[in-house]
C-alpha cells in the first residue's frame, strides 16, 4: 500500500515539474525574441507572458487530474462490476485491466484472483451436482422432494414407474396420485413430520400411475433443510413384486386349506363306502354263519364272499394310504415310486403314460425325492383333469449336478397371455403355481409352453449336491404304452 502511495506522488510531481519547466521555456524563448527584435521589453508585454504562463500551467493541470481521475475511475468501475456481477451469482465477463506500472491496481489483482477462485468453486459445484443428480436418477428407487405438498424433484426411476413426464409432475400437489386408501395415512404423516412429531419413517402406501394401474410403495421419508425452508425427502421402493406373491399366497393357502378339507372328505367317504360297507357285509354274513340250520353250501359260499370282502378291504386300505404316502418312495426310491403312481394313473384314468429315466436316482436328499414325486403327481393329475389327452410322457434325466424333469401331454392346451396364464396356474390342486412352490422350495426353477390344440410342456431343474451322487449309473424306460 506504502508502495503504491509513492508511485503516485512521484508521478503527480514529475508532471507538474515538465508543465512548469515548459512554461518557463516557453517564457524565456519569447522574451529572448521580444528583447532581441525591440532591444527592449516592455512591462505590458511580460505582463501578458506571465498570464499565458499561468493559463498554460492551469490548463496542463486540469488535464493531468482529469487523466488521472479517468484511470482511477475506470479500473474502480471494472472492478465494482466485476463485484456485482460475483455477488449476483454470475460468472464476470470481464476482470478488470490494469497495467503493470500502475501500482494502484492492486484492487483489481486481488479481484481478479477473487473471481478466478470463485469460478473454480462454481464449476466443482456444477460438477458435484451434475454427478448427484445423475445418482439420483440412476438409482433403483424412486426418489422425490416435496415442499407445500408439492414436486419440486421426481427421479427418472419414479418417473419411469409412473408414466409421467418430470414437467407433469413438478410442481403439482403430491396427493393427486395418491390411492384414495392412502391419502388420509400420508396426509397426516406428512402433516407431523413437518411439525416435528415422532412419526413412523417407513410406510406402505398405494399410488396410481397415470394410466389408472396401482402400485404399492416402501415409502420412506424425512426431513430435509433448503435454503427456502422445509422440505421432505422421499424415497419409494417398488414392492408391487412382493405383493403380488404376497396376495398369491394367500390365495394359495386358502387352497390348501380348501384341498386339505376336500382330502379328508374323499377319505372319510371312501372309509365310509368302500371298508365301511364292506365290514357292514361281513358282519352279516358271519351273523348268518351263526345261525343254526345253515347248509354246508351255503355256508362255504358265504366264507368266500367274506374272504373277497377282506382281501377288497385290505386293497382299499393299501391305496388309501398310497395316496396320502406312497410306501414305494420310502423303501424302493423315487424312479419306482413314480413308475408306480403312473401304472396306476393309466390304469384309473385311462391316460397312457411312458416314462423314460436316465442316469443314477438313488442316494437322494429325502426333500428333493418328495418334491419330485408330488410335482410329478400333481402334473399328471392336471393332464387327466384339465388337458383331455390321450397319452403322457415323463422324462427324468440326472446328471452329476443336477436332475431334469420333462412332463409333456397331447391335449387341447392352454394361452399362455399374461391375463390368462394366472388362472390356469391356479387350476387343479396346486396348480402350476403349487409345482413353482415346490420347484423353488429345493432351489429348482420350471418353466412351462403351451398350444392351443397342440398340449403343454413342462421342464424342470433342480441342482444336486456332488455328494449326494449314487455309485451306480445307468439307463432305463418304462412305458406302458406307446408314446
Amino acid at each position: 500500500m506504502c508502495h503504491v502511495r509513492m508511485t503516485l506522488k512521484v508521478k503527480i510531481i514529475a508532471g507538474y515539474v515538465l508543465l512548469n519547466a515548459a512554461s518557463l521555456l516557453t517564457a524565456l524563448i519569447l522574451l529572448h525574441d521580444c528583447a532581441k527584435a525591440t532591444g527592449s521589453c516592455e512591462e505590458a508585454v511580460a505582463r501578458n507572458l506571465l498570464i499565458l504562463i499561468g493559463l498554460v500551467n492551469f490548463a496542463a493541470t486540469i488535464t493531468l487530474a482529469v487523466t488521472f481521475l479517468r484511470r482511477i475511475t475506470t479500473g474502480l468501475n471494472r472492478m465494482v462490476e466485476t463485484v456485482g456481477s460475483i455477488s449476483g451469482g454470475k460468472s464476470p465477463r470481464t476482470r478488470p485491466a490494469w497495467d503493470d506500472g500502475d501500482r494502484a491496481g492492486f484492487l483489481g489483482e486481488a479481484s481478479e484472483r477473487i473471481a478466478a477462485k470463485l469460478e473454480e468453486i462454481a464449476r466443482e459445484t456444477k460438477q458435484s451436482g451434475e454427478k448427484y443428480s445423475t445418482l439420483l436418477d440412476n438409482a433403483s428407487d424412486g426418489i422425490l422432494i416435496i415442499e407445500d405438498r408439492k414436486f419440486v424433484f421426481a427421479n427418472k426411476t419414479f418417473l419411469r414407474i409412473m408414466g409421467y413426464t418430470k414437467e407433469e409432475l413438478i410442481g403439482t400437489d403430491y396427493l393427486h396420485i395418491v390411492a384414495p386408501e392412502s391419502v388420509e395415512l400420508l396426509r397426516e404423516r406428512h402433516t407431523k413430520r413437518l411439525r416435528g412429531l415422532d412419526v413412523p419413517t417407513i410406510t406402505e402406501a398405494k399410488f396410481i400411475d397415470r394410466y389408472g394401474e396401482g402400485h404399492y410403495f416402501e415409502v420412506n421419508a424425512g426431513l430435509v433443510e433448503r435454503s427456502d425452508g422445509k422440505a421432505v425427502l422421499v424415497i419409494l421402493r417398488d414392492i408391487m413384486e412382493s405383493k403380488e406373491y404376497e396376495t398369491s399366497l394367500k390365495k394359495l393357502s386358502r387352497q390348501v386349506l380348501t384341498m386339505q378339507e376336500e382330502e379328508r372328505r374323499r377319505i372319510s367317504r371312501e372309509l365310509h363306502d368302500e371298508i365301511g360297507q364292506a365290514l357292514s357285509a361281513m358282519n352279516i354274513s358271519i351273523e348268518i354263519l351263526l345261525r343254526n340250520g345253515v347248509q354246508l353250501d351255503n355256508r362255504e359260499k358265504r366264507l368266500r364272499d367274506v374272504k373277497n370282502l377282506i382281501e377288497k378291504s385290505i386293497d382299499d386300505v393299501h391305496r388309501i394310504t398310497y395316496d396320502l404316502r406312497p410306501y414305494h418312495l420310502d423303501n424302493f426310491g423315487l424312479v419306482p415310486a413314480v413308475r408306480s403312481y403312473a401304472e396306476t394313473f393309466a390304469e384309473r384314468t385311462g391316460v397312457e403314460v411312458a416314462l423314460q429315466t436316465e442316469g443314477e436316482w438313488s442316494k437322494l436328499d429325502p426333500a428333493v425325492e418328495t418334491a419330485v414325486y408330488r410335482v410329478i403327481q400333481e402334473a399328471l393329475t392336471n393332464i387327466s383333469k384339465y388337458a383331455e389327452a390321450k397319452r403322457a410322457f415323463v422324462s427324468m434325466t440326472r446328471v452329476p449336478e443336477s436332475m431334469e424333469i420333462i412332463i409333456e401331454d397331447n391335449g387341447k392346451g392352454f394361452s399362455t397371455e399374461p391375463e390368462k396364464k394366472k388362472g390356469s396356474l391356479m387350476k387343479g390342486g396346486l396348480g402350476l403355481f403349487g409345482i413353482g412352490e415346490r420347484v423353488s422350495g429345493v432351489g429348482g426353477i420350471f418353466s412351462i409352453t403351451s398350444t392351443l390344440g397342440v398340449g403343454t410342456r413342462l421342464v424342470i431343474r433342480i441342482p444336486v449336491p456332488r455328494d449326494s451322487i449314487g455309485e451306480n449309473t445307468g439307463h432305463e424306460q418304462d412305458q406302458n404304452s406307446p408314446r
